[in-house]
């Protein structure tokens, strides 16, 4: 086969002049090696030799390729087989660049490019992969190795999976996104994604890495990085599962993490840093948030996030901020660092209009274990919310932990309690209010208090 890039464009010229193509004008291909597709469409190598010029953009967007979720695409792969230096774009609104219904397809040194178009529906975009550049779904089975793939407009993603049954799997792909609402790599519906060495972007406000919904979506994460460089822009954004190992995730104007709902996140040997910047709205952290958006939250989700090795870095806000939510951190081995003002943990329901859930019923519901792990900092519960922190393995903890009263709701009991672990350490930085205290370690109180809710004072 020619190693020269064929455009697509020209290949899909030459689709359309075969018979009985008038009714589906977006581009469809065979793979390498086969000389025709079930449908009669040419292979790439042949079509290229006989393309003579190149569709207009309207003729590469049929409303027979349109349905309501998924919008048009200019170039459709839905035969099994391998296809090798190609160029797949699109300009035009509600439209993805490629799409793979149904095949088992390996795509190898490819670009796919979503140069402009707008979407008309924003939540399908974000849902179902409207306008995004590159669209798997209906159970294909996709690898793409040695690529790129862009994404310029507003409300288009790069890398979409949807739907049950449906993988796609990036060796040495580099991704980005320039508009607003635009991840760089997105499952939903049950799909999974696999991405080994892939080095993600993005540049527009609410613009996520690695971004999943619910409905079972995975994404497994290897190696690689993941940047945003705006506001709202977590470089991982899980409401399904993901686990990340061996990666950069860096998110310069927001937290680096966000966990939603029922979401679960996993991280081994990872360099995370975030920082909210100061025109963020409200108490957003600058490393990890955790909420859910139903009424009343503190008794709804169970949201999970554990980090084994690696790091954790803020420039501003706290290190870890939960609200509206149960859920539960586990941390082990992880270098932790805040050169911010900010705290190590807060734990609360918001008051303002950026506030989760109900206001005054809106508290989180936190369950935090240290397991070999260093930390510092001080934590803060409100009257409405829970903290269970555990020390275990020889973890050690430096700060004050107290409960501060939200007048917005009914105080809750256990506001915050504190197990130390035998071989454990906790070091007081200042005095501290618990509802209840197991001690099997050893606590430091350099001349601070502990103050039970029972009026008992240890120190």
């Amino acid at each position: 086969m020619n190693k020269k890039k064929k455009s697509f464009a020209l290949l899909c010229a030459a689709a359309m002049c075969c018979a009985a193509m008038a009714a589906c004008s977006s581009a469809s291909y065979a793979a390498e090696g086969d000389a025709s597709s079930a449908a009669g469409v040419p292979s790439a190598e042949a079509t290229a030799a006989s393309a003579q010029t190149p569709p207009s953009s309207s003729s590469a967007s049929s409303s027979a390729q349109a349905d309501m979720e998924y919008g048009a695409a200019a170039n459709i792969i839905s035969d099994d087989g391998t296809y090798s230096v190609l160029d797949f774009d699109s300009s035009n609104d509600d439209e993805n660049a490629l799409r793979v219904e149904g095949a088992t397809a390996t795509l190898d040194d490819v670009t796919v490019s979503k140069m402009s178009g707008e979407s008309t529906n924003a939540a399908n975009s974000a849902a179902y992969g409207r306008n995004a550049a590159f669209l798997a779904l209906n159970g294909a089975n996709v690898t793409m190795n040695n690529s790129a793939v862009s994404a310029y407009p507003a409300d288009a993603n790069a890398v979409v999976a949807y739907g049950d049954g449906t993988g796609i799997t990036l060796v040495d792909v580099t991704v980005m996104t320039d508009g607003n609402d635009s991840a760089t790599l997105l499952a939903n519906g049950g799909a999974v994604l696999y991405a080994t060495n892939v080095n993600a972007s993005t540049e527009g406000d609410a613009s996520m890495g690695i971004r999943t919904g619910g409905e079972g979506a995975t994404v497994v994460a290897d190696g690689g990085s993941y940047t945003t460089n705006s506001l709202n822009s977590p470089a991982v954004y899980s409401t399904g599962d993901v686990s990340v190992r061996g990666a950069v995730l860096t998110a310069y104007l927001s937290q680096a993490l966000v966990v939603e709902g029922d979401g679960m996140l996993v991280l081994e040997e990872c360099a995370v840093s975030g920082s909210m910047g100061e025109t963020g709205a409200g108490k957003m952290p600058g490393a990890v948030q955790m909420f859910s958006t139903v009424e009343d939250g503190r008794d709804g989700g169970s949201g999970q996030l554990s980090i084994t090795g690696g790091s954790l870095e803020t420039a501003n806000g706290d290190l870890f901020y939960v609200t509206n939510t149960a859920a539960g951190i586990v941390l082990s081995g992880v270098e932790m660092a805040n050169t911010g003002s900010g705290g190590l943990i807060r734990v609360e329901g918001g008051v303002d209009s950026t506030a989760e859930g109900t206001v005054g019923e809106n508290g989180g519901n936190l369950a935090f274990t240290a397991d070999g792990q260093t930390l510092t900092g001080d934590v803060t519960v409100d009257s409405i919310s829970t903290l269970a922190l555990t020390l275990k393995n020889g973890s050690t903890f430096e700060g004050a932990v107290n409960v501060v009263e939200n007048t917005a709701g009914s105080a809750v009991p256990n506001n915050a309690t504190v197990t130390v672990d035998e071989g454990c350490t906790w070091t007081l930085t200042g005095n501290c209010t618990l509802s209840y205290f197991a001690n099997n370690g050893t606590v430091n109180y350099n001349g601070y208090t502990i103050t039970l809710d029972n009026g008992e004072v240890l120190g």
